[in-house]
């Protein structure tokens, strides 16, 4: 019979009447061509049962991408409906590779429904696609100045520069006030970038147009698997369109005066910066007059903007080089007009003035206040409360919906809890939190973590808790020189050790109580004795986990012995008929308690065996040290606001915590490639895309000494959040 799946799943044997029948396409058929970034690939199929014709409905299969024998990508997934027809479509996303891939889609079997494995493979091949980029030193440039630097380079869809030395890109400088041209060939280097600088000192004032072209059949420019913005690639295969690739930008140069403008910041001098709200800001600047030459006795107007809101305004003369400075309090245009970005720009009245515009961030930190703390000491499975408030920490104002969660962290673990927002006045309460009972550990660090309504604009805040968690208590019991003890829980009592005692009418008991947890660790827990129906005694074991009391026996005795929360142990002491066991009677709602109890413990211990564990691959804190999860958020904040340089340093930790989270070693002389080539082989393929993509961008600081493109930079930050995905990433560990 055609196109029927046979079973390898190797735990179970399947015979030929659980063949299965594929309808639609055949399986390991190519089903296409696709461009990254622009196409959808559909799959569909129908299953039934190939000797009953019936439908194999609701059966839920996953989609992966194989891109290498060992590698894969998952796509996600969906259920065949009633009549046993399967529909699944994804974009192809530039994050994808190019090439051969194979498209697969799982049901691992089952054995209830007598189904076995089922595994449909289709084969495709992805195309990425290449552009070309210019970048103009200025917009718009003073005739002193006398020349601009250009560059150029080729980068494919994922905002990646190809680096190939030696490509030939054709360069025309057209003047458009006297149509005169330029033509030039500028060959790129190492780095896959060519570089031009045009001096415009002869040709004057004036609009310039400057257009680049990249012919590739000139070039030789055969890179596999690879169209040119301007091709087209057919369904077939085929790709038609001109191999040429043409771009082009316009700068403008002007007789004008200048005005450099940088804050301070420390012994920097950067065009972008963030300050916190209670901050002073430094601004520092330079007048230059038409000849480029500096001039003092200027008035300069330095004026700060939300939007098109002139919200701060200030005038300061230069002095005899041309310098002027001033100070502002964050705090006067943040109380007035908000947190968030701001712009800078200088004027001179009556001149026509060029100045590089600045870029302010102004932002807060949040403060999480807790009103109920966590007990020191919780049951796993036990119910406790928290709650508390987000304030600003520099006004103490309440922060409305600011994301709240709570992870639980231990060894090299960690545990997300719950998460909620604060409500209109800042406030939080987690009522139903439980330890999880699959911890394994004495102890537990509770975190409570706070970001503000805007992450971006609010640094986060926690709150740590130490806490010992146990499962059960031991109770051990000395009633003169004879020992008992019980296992006691929430919802059951288990006898571990049940002695004989022999007692006579008006006999003193000595007991003595001992407390630990199932660590062993003592506990000072409240308590409760009741003999034959009234409270006896309120107790409390000290520090040691001890306490004493005396019992004088002259009848038949019920004791009951109830610690703060648990379950209550009941005995009976007899006074007829010696060696009567100590735990004589149990009541019998305990017998109902204690039977559920002990078959569960054999199944919970049974299935420990093949316990599951989550741990994340990079998780935790490092006293000292930024969190992965904080790396990231401030990369997105100084790639949003253009601050290029601390983004760069910033990426430097990223790569450099990964690599140690992941245990490998960390040379103080290794580079970002470096840090990232040993890290690759231990991350998933998405993860390593968007690493190298901050990696490219690192270079083109660092080295290129520009600025990256918008677009290389809009890029990387829609892609950043799989970096925050990464650092939870599940991995199961059988154990």
């Amino acid at each position: 019979m055609n196109n029927q799946i046979t079973s390898n799943y190797s735990a179970f044997k399947f015979n030929d009447d659980n063949l299965i029948t594929l309808k639609g396409v055949a399986n390991n058929s190519f089903i296409g061509y696709y461009l990254r970034g622009i196409d959808i690939v559909k799959i569909n199929f129908t299953l039934t049962d190939s000797e009953t014709g019936e439908p194999i409905s609701n059966v839920k299969l996953s989609v992966f991408l194989n891109i290498s024998e060992s590698e894969s990508i998952y796509v996600g997934q969906n259920t065949t409906d009633d009549y046993g027809y399967f529909e699944y479509e994804f974009n192809v996303l530039t994050s994808y590779p190019s090439g051969p891939v194979n498209i697969t889609s799982i049901f691992p079997g089952d054995v209830k429904s007598g189904l076995p494995e089922i595994k449909i493979i289709y084969s495709a091949i992805f195309y990425s696609r290449v552009s070309l980029s210019i970048f103009l030193e200025k917009q718009i440039t003073p005739l002193f100045e006398k020349n601009i630097t250009i560059r150029s380079w080729l980068a494919f869809d994922n905002g990646t520069i190809l680096h190939i030395n030696g490509l030939n890109f054709t360069l025309s400088i057209e003047n458009l006030n006297t149509s005169d041209v330029v033509r030039d060939f500028i060959i790129s280097d190492d780095s896959g970038i060519a570089t031009y600088i045009y001096n415009y000192n002869d040709t004057g004032a004036g609009l310039y147009n400057v257009s680049i072209l990249f012919n590739a059949t000139e070039n030789h420019f055969d890179l596999p698997y690879t169209v040119l913005v301007t091709q087209t690639l057919l369904k077939n295969g085929s790709i038609i369109g001109e191999p040429i690739l043409s771009s082009f930008r316009t700068f403008k140069v002007i007789l004008a005066s200048k005005i450099d403008l940088a804050f301070v910041s420390g012994s920097n001098f950067v065009t972008s910066l963030n300050v916190l709200r209670n901050e002073t800001i430094h601004i520092i600047g330079r007048y230059y007059n038409i000849l480029g030459n500096p001039e003092g006795g200027k008035e300069v107007r330095v004026s700060i903007y939300k939007g098109n809101q002139l919200v701060y305004s200030e005038t300061q003369n230069t002095n005899s080089t041309g310098y002027f400075t001033l100070e502002i309090e964050s705090s006067i245009i943040a109380n007035n007009y908000g947190l968030g970005g701001y712009k800078t720009n200088a004027t001179v009245t009556g001149e026509n003035v060029i100045v590089n515009e600045l870029s302010l961030l102004i932002y807060s930190a949040v403060k999480v206040l807790i009103t109920q703390d966590p007990p020191s000491l919780i049951m796993q499975g036990e119910i406790f409360t928290l709650s508390g408030n987000v304030v600003d920490s520099t006004t103490g104002d309440p922060l409305p919906n600011s994301k709240v969660k709570v992870v639980i962290r231990y060894d090299s673990t960690e545990i997300e809890l719950a998460n909620t927002s604060t409500n209109t006045d800042g406030l939080f309460e987690f009522t139903n939190l439980t330890i999880p009972l699959s911890i394994d550990s004495p102890s537990i660090t509770l975190t409570v973590i706070a970001r503000g309504p805007i992450q971006f604009l609010y640094l986060p805040d926690r709150a740590d808790f130490d806490i010992s968690i146990y499962k059960f208590f031991y109770l051990t019991m000395r009633i003169n020189e004879t020992s008992a003890q019980w296992a006691i829980g929430k919802g059951y009592v288990t006898p571990i050790n049940e002695p004989t005692i022999s007692v006579k009418s008006g006999d003193r008991l000595l007991f003595t109580v001992n407390i630990t947890d199932n660590y062993e660790r003592p506990v000072s827990i409240d308590y409760t004795i009741i003999i034959n129906g009234l409270i006896w005694k309120h107790g409390k074991t000290n520090n040691s986990g001890l306490d004493k009391f005396i019992i004088m026996i002259n009848e038949t005795t019920r004791i009951t012995i109830r610690l703060s929360g648990l379950s209550p142990l009941t005995f009976t002491i007899e006074i007829a008929g010696a060696q009567e066991p100590l735990v004589s009677l149990i009541d019998p709602i305990m017998v109902l308690l204690i039977i559920p109890f002990v078959i569960t413990g054999v199944v919970i211990y049974r299935y420990k065996d093949k316990l599951m564990v989550y741990i994340p691959i990079v998780s935790g804190t490092v006293h000292g040290e930024e969190t992965l999860t904080n790396l990231i958020d401030d990369i997105e904040v100084l790639l949003k606001n253009k601050i290029y340089g601390e983004a760069s340093e910033k990426i430097m930790a990223l790569l450099s915590l990964i690599a140690k989270r992941l245990n490998l070693e960390v040379k103080s002389s290794d580079t970002p490639r470096e840090l990232l080539n040993k890290i690759y082989p231990r991350i998933e393929k998405d993860i390593y895309k968007v690493l190298e993509q901050l990696v490219n961008i690192y270079e083109i600081v660092r080295y290129g000494e520009r600025m990256p493109d918008n677009t290389t930079v809009q890029l990387t930050l829609s892609n950043l959040r799989k970096l925050e995905l990464f650092s939870e990433t599940i991995y199961e560990l059988e154990v």
